[in-house]
């Protein structure tokens, strides 16, 4: 009896410590793999930043060179302005309005033609936010980039500020306006997008969110890139997916998108 006891008793300290064992070992390879996962995000994360920042670098250079060409002709120039403006057009995909405002505050020349009739003599000192952004960039002698706000045409998306100066005179300002999802979906790939939920603000508020971001789990690790364009401090927030989605299931990638068109796409 005594014995059959005695081996009992070593028979449940053997499985105690098995499974401790176990425990031990599971911790260890979630604790590992939190890590992993958390490295993995921050990868992704700068990945993400590094691309808006690059596109948006892009569209400020092509901008400031058609504000250097309509300075460098002065009025004359405007005369040719859906020319300038188309070439600029071409090296700018992102960008789905091109606008001139002079020195009066007053919208004289827009590319595309489609909204003229809409925009053309709007007095831009009614508009809060782009009379502000145009104020600043003069006072700044620099582009400046708006915080996320509604753009003159309804939709929701920000613009560059570029001032156009000669011999220090203040000769008017170009504007490059950009839809928010029409930006990231065509700057950001579906595989960017394949095991991590975003966010991005602009200027401290939200420009861009995926449609999972806020049911991801509070407990998985949020990683933040950020960068300074133009004046404006852009932040990148990722999350990590638990049910990561197939990055060419075009369904799954338009809903995260709002169905707007892939990379490369022609702006409509």
């Amino acid at each position: 009896m005594w014995i059959r006891l005695k081996v009992t008793l070593a028979t449940l300290l053997a499985l105690a410590g098995c499974l401790l064992a176990v425990h031990f070992s599971a911790s260890r390879f979630a604790d590992s793999r939190r890590q992993d996962l958390e490295n993995e995000t921050r990868v992704t994360a700068l990945e993400i930043a590094t691309r808006l920042g690059g596109a948006l670098e892009h569209h400020k250079v092509a901008l400031q060179q058609m504000a250097t060409f309509l300075q460098d002709r002065r009025g004359a120039a405007l005369s040719d302005f859906d020319h300038i403006a188309s070439a600029t057009f071409a090296m700018t995909p992102r960008c789905v309005r091109l606008l001139f405002i002079d020195r009066s505050f007053r919208i004289v020349r827009v590319f595309p033609l489609d909204a003229r009739e809409f925009l053309l003599g709007l007095d831009i000192r009614t508009n809060t936010p782009y009379y502000e952004a145009i104020i600043g960039a003069i006072g700044d002698r620099r582009p400046l980039l708006s915080p996320p706000l509604t753009l003159l045409e309804g939709q929701r998306g920000f613009f560059l500020t570029v001032p156009a100066t000669s011999e220090g005179h203040y000769l008017g300002t170009v504007i490059g306006a950009f839809k928010g999802d029409d930006f990231f979906a065509g700057t950001l790939s579906p595989r960017a997008l394949q095991r991590v939920e975003l966010k991005v603000l602009g200027s401290g508020s939200p420009v861009f969110e995926t449609a999972g971001f806020e049911a991801v789990a509070p407990s998985s690790p949020t990683v933040m890139e950020a960068f300074v364009m133009a004046g404006s401090r852009w932040e990148v927030q990722v999350r990590p997916d638990p049910y990561p989605a197939d990055p060419f299931d075009s369904a799954d990638f338009s809903l995260q998108l709002q169905a707007i068109p892939p990379s490369g796409t022609p702006r409509t």
